[in-house]
């Protein structure tokens, strides 16, 4: 009875194909360059965790920034892990599957091309739904990212036109199991110890893979958790300051959005400048729920005079150039630039900037030299001073005062907070 089931099982295998192989290796090298991509697109996620940004030649537009964007926002998880640890794992599986098709080439390695073939399937599928969420969602593309998507079309293309005119009969896929015969005449003790090698290293790599990431992350963020509950507790008892924010000030996200963030900084401040990178982090990962605003509070004691002593000499004059530039709807590029600069502050500074940045330069120059600029700035300083600001960056969200910006995940977590529990200005 044992012999005839196992008849039933064994299927006929064509003669060996050197192709077969090739295509496995391509496999391998193709595979490994994705599990590559993911692991560097994991140190960003890492290095996010602790603070810091992390740029790259790949990482695309708007001052490095895209990658971090998508790597960073609520979209960026699944299950609790960063997808940039479950490709890692995705291509681990591939890499190995590719292995099982160089080591039994000769007889069932298409039937580990075939998984192969199927896991690069789905996984571009989903890569389909994570386009779609970089692009119209979060409105930042992520280059390395792409690149991934590149290495299962590759998979693919390597693969369709072999797995669609296998001859047949074929290996049945669930022979990739220990146990189960997939040729001929074959020493099974030795096939099925090379299979649960492979079987084997793939459930590893899962298990510490999955593991590890957990373990690196409550490592990372186990302090700031205690500090993040303090922020939420701190900001749901104060009362509303409604005069924070302002109508005609610059501002970015959905004008019907849940959250209102406004900003009160100063372009030579070098904690407003880390400030800006985790603002526009948000930004990007958090269109449909919040908007930010900009306004100022150099310390600086040309403009500032209720400051002892000047802390940013020329912090008055950027924001002053940041106000005229905003008349021309181009405030932004210019913040941009501003956190940007260094060196001594003079209205030729402002000038360059605004020839960067293609600005009407006769305009710009009438709205420096007619003051308007300036009263924009002391009108958001006393607007500082009456919400009770004495340092910058700080924030306010929904109106509740937050001295300081807490790091990106923070931030985001912040933010679903106060959709739910902080009730807008009226």
């Amino acid at each position: 009875m044992a012999k005839s089931h196992e008849k039933n099982i064994v299927t006929e295998t064509p003669g060996p194909d050197s192709n077969d192989r090739r295509n496995a290796w391509l496999i391998i090298v193709l595979a490994a360059a994705g599990l590559g991509i993911c692991l560097y697109l994991y140190t960003m996620h890492v290095a996010l965790l602790k603070g810091e940004i992390k740029s790259g030649l790949l990482c695309g537009g708007d001052g490095g920034l895209d990658c971090q964007s998508v790597t960073s926002g609520p979209y960026s998880s699944m299950l609790g892990l960063p997808l940039a640890s479950w490709g890692a794992l995705f291509y681990s599986t591939l890499a190995l599957l590719g292995f099982g098709g160089v080591i039994f080439w000769r007889d069932s390695g298409r039937m580990y091309l075939r998984w192969v073939f199927c896991l690069a399937a789905l996984g571009f599928a989903f890569d389909l739904y994570l386009a779609y969420v970089m692009v119209f969602i979060i409105q930042a593309v992520c280059w390395l990212c792409i690149s991934t998507y590149v290495v299962n079309v590759a998979i693919i293309l390597l693969l369709i036109k072999r797995i669609w005119k296998e001859p047949k009969p074929r290996v049945p896929m669930r022979a990739i199991i220990p146990g189960i015969r997939d040729a001929q005449g074959i020493d099974l003790y030795y096939r099925n110890a090379i299979k649960g090698l492979l079987i084997g290293g793939i459930i590893f790599a899962s298990v510490a893979g999955v593991a590890g990431s957990q373990f690196i992350s409550k490592t990372l963020t186990g302090d700031d958790r205690a500090h993040l509950e303090k922020i939420k507790a701190h900001l749901a008892k104060q009362q509303i300051i409604a005069g924070a924010y302002a109508q005609n000030r610059p501002v970015t996200g959905a004008a019907d959005a849940a959250v209102t963030i406004v900003e009160f900084s100063d372009f030579l401040c070098p904690y407003c400048a880390r400030a800006s990178k985790y603002l526009k982090l948000a930004a990007s990962s958090n269109h449909d729920i919040a908007r930010f605003s900009f306004r100022h509070y150099p310390l600086d004691r040309t403009c500032n005079t209720k400051l002892s002593s000047t802390l940013h000499p020329g912090a008055c004059l950027l924001a002053e150039g940041s106000a005229c530039a905003n008349e021309q709807n181009r405030f932004w590029e210019f913040h941009d630039i501003a956190f940007e600069t260094k060196g001594k502050i003079s209205q030729a500074v402002l000038m360059d900037i605004a020839s960067t940045i293609d600005l009407d330069l006769k305009v710009f120059k009438s709205c420096l030299d007619s003051d308007r600029g300036l009263r924009v700035v002391q009108e958001d300083i006393n607007a500082a001073i009456h919400a009770g600001v004495r340092s910058t960056p700080t924030l306010f969200i929904n109106g509740r005062g937050l001295s300081g910006v807490p790091k990106p995940w923070m931030l985001n977590e912040i933010l679903k907070y106060s959709k739910k529990n902080l009730a807008p200005p009226k």
